[in-house]
């Protein structure tokens, strides 16, 4: 049966290196895929969403897909269309052997992950681990993380999205920690917001990008100390 490719727009750069891709889901939330350009000039692809032939062909213009980052098991729909498309590509997770629809993790991403351009490291303070991707831009690095943030604009119009913001997401519509994960994913808030801070304190963080909303940029300090609050 073919894959079903959900609408999704065309790829945004976000630094020089960096873009990311808007794809949409069954229910009223956005969501992004990001594509880092590495040292060797292949591709890695962290969240992956699974693209029409204009999609594949504009990543393909941006480099060859060397790496594809499980970046925590809720974000693996479309990652077995991927390996069978780029069978070359080499599958990192948070644990080696760890099998997602079909697809087995190569390798430990932090361990394994040793570009000049991106590192990876697990947050803290979680119930599943969640990969995160440390990406060098002018001046610092961008942070890429998978759902611990929500940005700003990430649900769909309509009646059935406001409703979803309302019982789920962050309380003000903005960048921050939404409801939902706070309930679900995470299993020590003191460990959380101590992490939360430390990011709030370095003068390197430039950005940090999102797996559901729109990128953080520009004082990425205060955001980061409104988000640590709700803990």
């Amino acid at each position: 049966m073919a894959h079903k490719i959900l609408p999704h727009r065309s790829f945004q750069q976000i630094a020089p290196g960096l873009w990311q891709l808007e794809g949409s889901l069954p229910f009223p939330l956005k969501r992004n895929m990001t594509v880092v350009k590495l040292s060797s000039g292949g591709l890695l692809i962290y969240s992956a969403i699974a693209l029409n032939d204009a999609g594949f062909a504009e990543l393909e213009r941006l480099g060859k897909p060397e790496i594809i980052v499980v970046p925590q098991p809720f974000h693996v729909m479309d990652l077995a269309f991927y390996k069978q498309k780029y069978p070359q590509l080499k599958v990192l997770g948070s644990k080696q052997g760890e099998e997602f629809n079909g697809v087995r993790v190569e390798a430990d991403v932090v361990t394994a992950l040793t570009d000049a351009n991106v590192t990876a490291s697990l947050a803290p303070g979680l119930k599943n681990p969640e990969v995160h991707l440390k990406i060098k831009v002018p001046e610092g690095y961008a942070l890429c993380v998978c759902d611990i943030f929500a940005g700003a604009n990430c649900y769909a119009p309509g009646v059935v999205a406001r409703i979803c913001k309302w019982m789920l997401g962050t309380s003000n519509d903005s960048f921050g920690i939404a409801k939902i994960v706070k309930w679900r994913q995470i299993a020590d808030r003191a460990a959380v917001k101590h992490w939360v801070l430390g990011l709030a304190a370095d003068t390197k963080l430039k950005m940090v990008l999102v797996c559901h909303g729109e990128t953080l940029k520009g004082d990425t300090a205060a955001a980061l100390r409104e988000a640590a609050a709700v803990l």
